[in-house]
């Protein structure tokens, strides 16, 4: 459980760094370090956030004026190279779509915390990487920075799984998951490759996704079940489904057309995230079956990944581990067959796809 008395005791040395900061960057990001204690407090208490009954709406106001320049910022920097990364992933999200699958609801009931955090712990431990297991055991161990609950009040966390808050002031990640552990080694992912590449660096949009997803269906697929894989393969087909009742024309391109930047700035900003998002997944599973694959070589490469950034200002090159377009197509089209072997029978506890 997160250490309610640390977190007042940061919240109460940001007012005072606050006050004493000159430096406009330095004040935003103590501001922004301020509201995410301010948040995580009122979870702890239980309480519903939202837009009309906010503690934190003052705060808000005053990071409106940031927030919209670096909300310009993206759509200056980022979309003119986002334009081609998006018709590539709409290709994805539709080759996914029309896989046939078995949409099934995980019935296990969830962990307790205690069974949880064991089976992280029992995964770090078998996995053949010292480094890497010893690196998931000392985050899995920081109890202060975990936080275990089986739902989420806040309006704006509640289309998540879980969630990483980072204080970038003080280089901290703090874990909310649910009980589950692949969920929770998900998380764990992530404040990991905070340690290893540093907290608040731009970074291109849903990049650091990879790493954490590759290992979540990496444990999923060596114990027999598919959810993260059917997570993915749910989520191209609402992505597809929500694109085209905004507009069912949605990339109704040739193939020589070229994508209007004020086009796609007129497109809401969750549908390009979610295209994005299933892109990031799928390249997850192509390094999660390298794993499978070849353990040692697998777990090589997977390092190498989680300690690499990809810049905001160019679509992410995979190559050098032999994750070419083509072999992301490929998978975009055969991805249960590629899995389909490593199952279980319903009967032992796998999933059917």
């Amino acid at each position: 459980m997160w250490n309610k008395q640390d977190l007042e005791a940061k919240l109460k040395y940001l007012d005072e760094l606050f006050k004493n900061t000159r430096n406009k960057k330095k004040k935003s990001e103590i501001l922004v370090d301020k509201i995410t204690i301010l948040k995580m407090l009122e979870l702890l208490k239980g309480r519903r956030i939202t837009l009309y009954n906010d503690p934190l709406l003052f705060l808000k106001k005053l990071s409106l004026k940031r927030d919209t320049k670096k909300c310009e910022n993206y759509e200056s920097l980022e979309f003119f190279h986002v334009l081609v990364d998006l018709k590539y992933s709409f290709e994805l999200c539709k080759n996914l779509a029309l896989i046939p699958y078995i949409d099934l609801k995980d019935t296990r009931p969830l962990s307790s915390e205690e069974e949880c955090i064991n089976e992280v712990v029992d995964f770090a431990r078998k996995i053949n990487d010292p480094e890497l297991g010893n690196a998931i055991l000392s985050v899995i161990n920081d109890k202060d920075h975990l936080y275990l609950s089986t739902g989420y009040k806040d309006s704006e966390l509640s289309k998540y799984k879980a969630v990483n808050f980072e204080l970038t002031t003080f280089k901290e990640s703090y874990i909310m998951s649910p009980p589950k552990s692949s969920i929770l080694l998900h998380e764990v992912v992530h404040t990991i490759d905070n340690k290893i590449n540093g907290y608040n660096i731009s970074s291109y949009p849903y990049s650091g996704e990879v790493p954490a997803t590759a290992l979540e269906i990496y444990k999923d697929t060596l114990e027999g079940n598919m959810d993260a894989l059917i997570n993915l393969l749910t989520l191209a087909k609402k992505t597809i489904i929500i694109a085209c009742k905004q507009n069912p024309n949605y990339f109704s391109l040739t193939e020589t057309a070229k994508l209007e930047f004020q086009d796609v700035k007129n497109r809401t900003r969750d549908i390009i995230e979610r295209f994005l998002t299933v892109k990031s997944y799928l390249i997850s599973a192509v390094f999660a079956k390298k794993m499978i694959d070849n353990e040692k070589e697998g777990l090589k490469e997977y390092k190498e990944l989680l300690k690499t950034k990809f810049p905001k200002d160019s679509i992410p090159d995979y190559s050098k581990w032999g994750i070419t377009n083509e072999v992301i197509i490929d998978y975009s089209k055969n991805l249960i067959n590629y899995f389909s072997e490593y199952q279980k029978d319903k009967e032992k506890g796998g999933k059917s796809i």
